[in-house]
């Protein structure tokens, strides 16, 4: 008598993934992160195998393919990459062997033009925040599906503790809090000194959240007027919007600069946008976290909306 053999989950990836997929380990971390958050879209309802299974697949602002590529070894045909930030190394290099696989540098509006009415299922995960043209993005979207076709959007809310991108100063710590998490300055007798090397860490590995020109405006003789220490704090980008570009002074944080990573839209704005595009929105479901946000911000001259600022995702499921 024989038993089945059970495969785990490198052997599973590899009937699909060439071995220099796998073996390129922070393509492959990412990748199995992205298959989690997959099974666990499928258990909210977003959708399910058969929105996807032999049909083409659209990853849009997909990078490095690992969203597409998961859908792929799940069942897909087909599947397009397109991302104007296309890491071309990895598809020439790591994904070359997958010709079921695609990748384009080019917009999404150039993707309309020669594509129309040519994908099924279109996925922007976490990708919509970083989009300055939304409506112009949408519309073509909507041209590249076919009838029937499903578009599942995962954006992450700019209006949550640490939506404005600012990477290493606020990251999920203590009870899936948002914090900061590096050395308090402002608490030492030494100052800026104490936190010498996280900032150095900041501005090697994101220039665009920490520069030359922020660390020349530190003062140990007055902390709380800090850029630094101020974005230490959950909801900075909000909690100082008088003095936004003194406290934010990188352009990837201000909107309509060619260097901005990030735009303002609101939950509310998102799903405008979709409608006026042609879509209906079968699913709208947030996600929160567990910060409480303060009660400043729902009073004037702020009068945030509670629900906004709770709200870590906002997940979309479209047709």
């Amino acid at each position: 008598m024989f038993r089945k053999k059970t495969l785990n989950n490198k052997q599973k990836a590899a009937m699909v993934l060439p071995n220099s997929a796998i073996e390129n380990s922070a393509w492959y971390s990412h990748y199995l992160n992205l298959k989690d958050n997959i099974i666990r879209f499928q258990q909210l309802g977003l959708f399910s195998t058969s929105d996807f299974e032999g049909k083409r697949v659209l990853d849009f602002g997909g990078s490095a393919g690992q969203f597409a590529v998961a859908l792929l070894e799940q069942g897909a045909s087909s599947a397009i990459v397109v991302d104007t930030s296309l890491p071309l190394d990895i598809y020439q290099k790591t994904l070359k062997s997958m010709k079921n696989l695609k990748a384009y540098n080019i917009t999404i509006e150039d993707l309309a033009i020669t594509q129309p009415a040519s994908v099924d299922f279109v996925v922007a995960h976490t990708v919509t925040e970083h989009i300055s043209n939304l409506p112009s993005v949408f519309t073509s979207i909507r041209k590249i599906m076919a009838p029937g076709a499903v578009f599942l959007i995962v954006h992450d809310n700019y209006y949550h503790p640490s939506g404005a991108h600012d990477n290493f100063m606020l990251n999920v710590g203590r009870n899936g809090l948002y914090e900061y998490l590096g050395p308090k300055c402002w608490d030492t007798e030494v100052r800026c000194s104490s936190s010498l090397s996280w900032r150095q860490k900041m501005r090697e590995q994101l220039p665009w959240v920490w520069n030359d020109e922020n660390e020349a405006s530190l003062d140990p003789s007055a902390c709380e007027k800090c850029s630094f220490y101020r974005r230490s704090h959950p909801w900075s980008h909000l909690l100082w919007q008088n003095e936004f570009l003194n406290v934010f002074r990188e352009p990837g944080f201000s909107s309509g600069k060619e260097e901005s990573i990030i735009n303002k839209v609101t939950p509310f704005q998102l799903t405008q946008y979709l409608i006026e595009s042609g879509f209906i929105i079968e699913i709208s479901q947030r996600i929160y976290h567990n910060n409480e946000p303060p009660e400043v911000l729902l009073k004037e001259p702020y009068c945030f909306s509670y629900q906004d600022l709770k709200t870590l995702n906002l997940l979309i499921r479209a047709k």
